[in-house]
Order: C-alpha cells, then structure tokens, then sequence
C-alpha cells in the first residue's frame, strides 16, 4: 500500500493495511520521504516500489496525476490500483 506522507494518507494507508492483514494478505505499508521523494509518486519513490517489486500496488491519498510512473511499475509487472 502506497500512501501520502499527510494525515489522511498515512491513516488511510494504515486502515487499508489493517483491513487486509485482518483478510491474512502479506501486505505492507511505502510512504515516501517528503524530503527526499516528495509528494506522490517521484522518480526516487517508483525506484524504491520496484526494487520491492511487489504484485500490486494500491496507492491511497495519491497517484491520479502518477500516469507515468505509473506505466513504469507496470512495465515492470506491478498492478497498480490508484485510490486518490
């Protein structure tokens, strides 16, 4: 679960990790470095998700204007699911 460094993103991303734990998915939580990566998806931030290369992807709190690096995870095989 890939989720914004605000409020609403990080306890969105730590409800939908809950719930899917709670459904016994091997599941964990990216928030990206405000610092370092910025708002969203960055190119620093797509680096990270695919060197975890998990088989989705479900981005809350961001990712609707992430159509490029987007694509890149797709290219790479991860299913993304943008819940913004």
């Amino acid at each position: 679960v890939y989720g914004d460094y605000d409020v609403d993103g990080v306890t969105g991303c730590s409800m939908l990790v809950n719930f899917l734990r709670s459904l016994n998915f091997s599941v964990s939580c990216y928030i990206p470095d405000r610092m370092t990566e910025g708002y969203g998806f960055s190119p620093q931030s797509t680096e990270n998700v695919i060197e975890i290369h998990p088989d989705l992807v479900v981005t809350v709190d961001c990712g609707i204007t992430a159509k490029e690096y987007i694509q890149e995870l797709n290219d790479q095989g991860i299913q993304v699911i943008v819940t913004d």
